[in-house]
């Protein structure tokens, strides 16, 4: 990634950081949770961090605003990054700098295991978090489909709805 893309990677990052500032959900926004995910689903949702919960909707409503109905996909743009656990704003800033400066760490992954905690949790839960996030939606009865788009929300495919996802995600 050039210097410019690394610093445009951290300004779009340092607006998501303030996202902890409009963390809490509006009454309307815990709805659209309630309409769109199961009750299994809505535990995985409601186990993330804030500020994760506040970044997935915002993914869904832009999903929304570009047209998209159906149920699998917004399932997927409400947990794509369920994956990354209890991921709080400081783990994804760690992850966010190491990635602009040296993504070979990221691109790397862990090097054995998984870590018990700290920085080096945190890139090893960023590494797996796509296919770690698709086992958890598929164990809570996620749609095959939605799976699939979890699991590749990080490297693309050739589904439509799938690269609709990335750019809400990459967008918010």
């Amino acid at each position: 990634m050039s210097v410019l893309g690394s610093a445009g990677r951290l300004w779009y990052r340092a607006r998501q950081f303030g996202n902890v500032f409009r963390a809490r959900l509006r009454p309307e926004e815990e709805a659209l949770v309630r309409v769109v995910l199961t009750p299994a689903q809505q535990r995985l949702f409601w186990a993330m961090h804030p500020v994760a919960r506040r970044h997935h909707l915002d993914v869904c409503r832009a999903l929304q605003r570009q047209g998209w109905r159906d149920p699998e996909v917004l399932a997927a743009a409400l947990l794509h990054d369920v994956g990354k656990g209890h991921l709080g704003p400081w783990a994804r800033a760690v992850i966010v700098v190491v990635g602009a400066l040296a993504p070979g760490l990221l691109a790397a992954g862990p090097r054995s295991g998984r870590p018990a905690g700290g920085p080096r949790a945190w890139l090893a839960a960023h590494v797996r978090h796509a296919e770690d996030g698709a086992a958890l939606v598929a164990a809570a009865g996620g749609a095959a489909r939605t799976v699939a788009l979890i699991r590749c929300h990080e490297r693309g495919g050739s589904d439509p709805a799938l690269h609709a996802l990335r750019r809400a995600d990459d967008s918010h």
